[in-house]
């Protein structure tokens, strides 16, 4: 089965520190957890002391935030229970595609990376529903194909899912290359 503290590992080197980029939807940033989408997140208070700490000087206020008794476990436990068990990831057979998909579950949302997966399924040939709901049946059907052909297959939709953002709104175009450099071939 596969185990979160290694997609976390992972994905955790793409989703650093203090980011407010203008054009970013999600607004003040913290390891990846945005603001706009996640205002309830129990580390805003130390991320905005430290902010109010240190003003723009982001080196400082990673600095801090990552060497603070609360806000790395703070942030490992919100994306366990927000990710990584919505997604049901410990259940799938194969780490590497098991990465792959909690990895566009933090930078796309898990209902894009579930949607996707199920699409992933299909176009490997097993019929089932594409509703953005990992149950028993989406587990069963992931586990029973070989996994390098259905990591090809969601990587597939995961990049055609990238461009057409930026197809829909140019503003999002700054993004892509680094949107794309975190999808990796398999390594057998």
């Amino acid at each position: 089965m596969a185990k979160f503290e290694i997609a976390h590992g992972i994905t955790a080197k793409y989703e650093g520190g203090l980011a407010n980029n203008k054009a970013d939807r999600g607004g003040l940033t913290y390891a990846g957890i945005a603001e706009n989408y996640w205002p309830t997140w129990k580390g805003w208070p130390f991320v905005k002391a430290e902010i109010a700490r240190h003003g723009k000087d982001t080196t400082a206020i990673n600095q801090h935030l990552a060497n603070h008794p609360d806000v790395p476990q703070l942030v490992r436990d919100f994306y366990k229970a927000n990710f990584w068990d919505t997604l049901k990831l410990d259940s799938l057979n194969d780490q590497q595609l098991a990465n792959v998909v909690y990895d566009f579950g933090v930078n796309s949302g898990i209902g894009t990376s579930a949607k996707k997966l199920q699409a992933a399924v299909v176009a490997c040939g097993v019929g089932i529903g594409v509703d953005g709901q990992i149950g028993n049946k989406t587990i069963a059907a992931i586990n029973s194909l070989p996994p390098v052909p259905l990591y090809n297959a969601f990587n597939i939709q995961r990049t055609n899912y990238y461009k057409a953002i930026v197809e829909r709104d140019a503003s999002q175009k700054q993004f892509l290359a680094g949107w794309l450099k975190r999808i990796k071939p398999y390594q057998v």
